[in-house]
């Protein structure tokens, strides 16, 4: 009787041990998955961020497009109103004066209106990439039950189990959910009906590994060391459809202010050497002015030569400089009380000045003629040149630059140490 009661207690006591092993081992897994479904819920929050990030990229430069060029459109209008120059003038000077008014307005209008487009389309874009592809992975109501378990499950896992010895020969528990056993007694899903499974995700595996309905272990814990995932495809798909819109919308802006700067220049000239007199002024105003077009023309363009960009700029001056020289010649023996005279031999070459404007702006357009890589963006324009942030994956220029300041510093301290091993010596 004894050792009847002794053998109950034993039993009621090993009952308990593995009852309470069980409800320990299935509290860590609940646990552990539903981390796993936060961190694929945070995982997917990074994947909309950088969408908003992307699509920023465009909306926001492009926001101050629409205000930088509205400004200046109001300039080239006051200049058509108010610019008006006293006295009689040389037809040619105000053909060409009003030409680069005119071109001036147009290019600046096209950058405007493919800015607007740009941002837009952006825009929309991104939304429906956030609202159809890159939504939060919220569990549905299948998955939430795998993830649970009843106390009736322990009941059903055999007697070997629930009677286990501790440190028995039977080596580490292993419990058997409810959900793999209704998978094995449904057997194995033909191979389009696990697509569409794995397209619904309900996997009846969720609760016990996670890794068919919340990515694989090692994606997880080395997503940020990872190349961009599917969310960066789809976005550079979509971009293709807005992504020259905003590239031309900068050049042509670049463009617009570069004939506003030659505008002023002519309003400058004509009213210092045609209309009072005083060509000292419109050489130094010249001056000033054709520099700043030398100067935005080395800040704009990154993919050519210094001496190729001083070439196109010099082929873009000549015309104010023939312009120059040609009233300079015609204000001889002129007072400034006289009107200049229309019909001057020195006006001859005049023809030379809209010729050389033409073949400036070929060669401008030439410039931004666009790749032949994928992306198909004029890359010789340095506001375009990291339009493409995924570009060029083999070429990172904030790694360039941590080299080069590496190694500048690697240089001085090695000098540093031949200084102290000299005077040590």
């Amino acid at each position: 009787m004894v050792l009847l009661e002794a053998f109950g207690l034993a039993s009621k006591e090993l009952f308990d041990y593995n009852r309470e092993n069980y409800k320990f081992d299935q509290e860590q897994r609940l646990e552990r998955d539903m981390q796993r479904v936060e961190m694929q819920i945070e995982r997917f929050d990074l994947f909309r961020e950088d969408i908003e990030d992307l699509v920023k990229l465009t909306v926001d430069k492009m926001d101050m497009y629409h205000i930088v060029g509205a400004l200046f459109l109001s300039f080239t209008a006051l200049v058509y109103c108010e610019g008006i120059i006293q006295g009689p003038q040389p037809p040619f000077f105000m053909g060409q004066y009003f030409l680069t008014v005119a071109a001036s307005f147009v290019y600046l209008l096209l950058a405007v209106w493919l800015s607007m487009y740009a941002s837009i389309a952006s825009h929309s874009f991104g939304v429906r990439l956030r609202t159809r592809y890159v939504r939060l992975p919220i569990p549905n109501l299948s998955q939430i039950q795998s993830l649970t378990t009843k106390l009736s499950d322990f009941e059903q896992q055999g007697i070997s189990k629930v009677m286990r010895i501790p440190f028995g020969p039977q080596g580490a528990q292993k419990w058997e959910l409810e959900a793999e056993r209704k998978a094995e007694e449904q057997g194995q899903p033909s191979a389009q009906s696990s697509g569409n499974q794995r397209a619904a995700m309900p996997e009846v595996r969720l609760a016990d590994q996670g890794d068919i309905g919340f990515g694989r272990e090692d994606i997880l814990m080395q997503a940020a060391a990872s190349v961009p995932g599917k969310h960066v495809e789809l976005f550079r798909k979509l971009q293709a459809k807005w992504q020259c819109y905003d590239a031309y919308a900068r050049i042509s802006m670049a463009l617009g202010v570069n004939q506003m700067i030659q505008s002023v220049n002519y309003f400058v000239v004509g009213f210092t050497m045609i209309q009072t007199c005083s060509p000292s002024n419109g050489y130094a105003a010249t001056i000033i002015f054709q520099g700043c077009t030398f100067g935005l023309a080395f800040l704009d363009i990154a993919g050519l030569k210094k001496w190729k960009i001083f070439a196109l700029q010099i082929v873009g001056a000549m015309p104010m400089v023939i312009l120059v020289a040609m009233l300079t010649v015609a204000n001889r023996g002129r007072s400034g009380s006289e009107s200049i005279a229309l019909l001057s031999s020195a006006f001859y070459a005049s023809p030379l000045c809209a010729f050389l404007e033409a073949i400036w702006l070929e060669l401008f357009m030439m410039t931004a003629k666009p790749t032949d890589d994928e992306a198909s963006l004029p890359r010789k324009f340095r506001t375009v040149l990291f339009l493409d942030v995924f570009g060029d994956a083999a070429f990172d220029p904030t790694e360039a630059e941590h080299a080069a300041v590496t190694a500048g510093v690697d240089g001085k301290m090695e000098e540093l140490r031949d200084d102290a091993a000299k005077r040590e010596a």
